[in-house]
């Protein structure tokens, strides 16, 4: 099992697909062989901020890095494991998936089809042999995991320190709490499993900063760690906060809005899509000629760069990807559109991936 599908990603594919699909009734219409009818693959490698490859190396997939190595898939064998910046393999490629770089000193690998474990970056594995049918990345010391349709926590040993069971969701640790499930209603558990914010709502997400979505009757509020509403139940869909900007849908009838912490409207309901904030720049998309386009407002909802991309990523350190390319904060593009595909600058690389000429497939 693989983590969940990024949905510009997969548009991109898409987009890529279609373009085959097209090309081969071209070939088959002059009597040529349809091959280019299947989507052609592609070569992940790394770049830096001036777009210079520092790794050589080329792979199936790559991911972003964390805490100094990525996960990669070998072109050869078909199995992940992790490179350095230097593109040296720190952990081989011996496992069948993986997810994501390090995070607090482990990650999630799969060690079996369908069966995932945590590993270290000396290659030591934590959790049960048999392994778990899904796992989150560690927040705060503990890790969510899955067996069948039932949720619960790990240490960084692998050991369950809050047992399974279907009243726990699957969600990551925040300030100490996360969500629990008690019939039909959501509160929040601390670390030892035990509510500390009884279940008394519709719905919840986790807690990002000090306040978390919480759902009422049918409408979306805030409320803080305590417990207590800050921002009253008005919305029809709300989530997290993230640079002090949370987005939210004043109506059922769709179309993004940002508002502050004291629930104050700073971007108008006009937003098709949107994405939440990062490093004071938003996702925002808007159909001008009926095709979904991508721009980004700033902190004051403001538009900062104009709706002109097929297709955006968030802004991390200081660069963001765009229709196979990187613009700055400003909009300009500082490396150049020549990839299908762009992870997210991490520890100042980012994996980004080219259609593989033939000589390399």
């Amino acid at each position: 099992m693989t983590s969940e599908p990024d949905p510009k990603r997969a548009a991109l594919k898409a987009m890529l697909l279609l373009a085959s699909v097209a090309l081969a009734a071209v070939f088959i219409a002059r009597g040529a062989a349809p091959e280019a009818a299947v989507p052609p693959p592609l070569q992940w490698a790394f770049i830096d901020k001036s777009g210079a490859q520092p790794i050589a190396r080329h792979f199936a997939w790559a991911g972003e890095f964390g805490q100094g190595l990525a996960p990669v898939e070998d072109a050869e064998s078909g199995r992940y494991g992790f490179v350095d910046k230097s593109g040296k393999w720190i952990l081989p490629a011996r496992f069948l998936g993986a997810k994501e770089g390090f995070r607090e000193e482990r990650a999630p690998v799969e060690t079996a089809p369908g069966k995932w474990q945590f590993v270290d970056r000396g290659g030591t594995l934590y959790g049960p042999a048999a392994g778990f049918d899904d796992v989150l990345a560690f927040h705060e010391s503990l890790a969510a995991v899955r067996l069948d349709e039932n949720w619960g926590y790990v240490d960084r040993a692998g050991r369950i320190v809050i047992q399974l069971g279907k009243d726990h969701v699957g969600s990551d640790f925040a300030n100490g709490v996360a969500p629990f499930r008690d019939g039909s209603k959501m509160g929040f558990m601390n670390r030892q499993g035990r509510p500390v914010i009884p279940a008394q709502f519709d719905a919840v997400f986790g807690f990002s900063g000090d306040l978390a979505p919480v759902e009422l009757g049918g409408k979306w509020g805030y409320i803080d760690i305590k417990g207590k509403l800050v921002i009253a139940p008005q919305f029809a869909d709300a989530r997290g906060f993230h640079d002090g900007i949370a987005r939210v849908a004043e109506t059922s009838a769709g179309g993004w809005a940002f508002i502050g912490k004291t629930g104050k409207i700073i971007a108008a309901a006009r937003y098709d899509e949107a994405e939440d904030f990062h490093g004071d720049r938003a996702q925002v998309a808007l159909r001008p000629d009926g095709a979904l386009r991508w721009g980004f407002i700033d902190g004051s909802g403001a538009m900062a760069i104009a709706p002109r991309f097929a297709f955006s990523r968030p802004f991390s350190e200081g660069l963001a990807g765009v229709d196979g390319g990187f613009i700055d904060r400003s909009g300009k593009l500082v490396i150049a559109k020549r990839f299908a595909e762009t992870g997210d600058f991490s520890e100042g690389l980012a994996p980004v991936a080219e259609i593989a000429s033939r000589s390399q497939r």
